[in-house]
């Protein structure tokens, strides 16, 4: 006698294919997943460094505005001591000339007369002071 088979094969059939595209399909999920989570921690770490990156060019950019602060302070104090150093230098440069003035000054003046004030302003000098009369200033 014959052998008829008489089971459902294409149903099998059937439910033997959606097994396996159930297998393949959550195996490239799977696949995708990982490569979804990798990509992720990939961007993570990239927002990671530039972030350490952002804080390292912050850190450098507060110390180095401080240093530029200290070289205008510096700038300013070599500033003034060069002002201080061109004062001294005309006071050295006059001294000669103002002993020169007072000695003239103490031989012009008659006798009788005092000085109260010299002041200076530029190259004008104003003298300031009292005589016995009249007459004694004339001389």
């Amino acid at each position: 006698m014959s052998k008829i088979n008489l089971l459902p094969w294409r149903e099998e059939l059937r439910k033997q294919k959606i097994k396996e595209f159930g297998q393949y399909l959550a195996f490239f999920a799977l696949i995708a997943g990982v490569i979804v989570g990798i990509v992720h921690l990939y961007h993570i770490q990239l927002i990671d460094y530039h972030t350490n990156r952002n804080k390292f060019v912050e850190t450098q950019t507060v110390l180095l505005d401080k240093k530029i602060k200290e070289i205008e302070e510096l700038e300013r104090e070599k500033q003034r001591l060069l002002d201080r150093m061109l004062a001294i230098e005309q006071l050295q440069s006059n001294r000669p000339l103002i002993v020169r003035f007072f000695d003239e000054l103490i031989t012009s003046l008659p006798e009788g007369v005092s000085v109260k004030s010299i002041t200076q302003s530029g190259n004008n000098i104003t003298i300031t002071g009292e005589a016995q009369s009249y007459a004694r200033v004339a001389s």
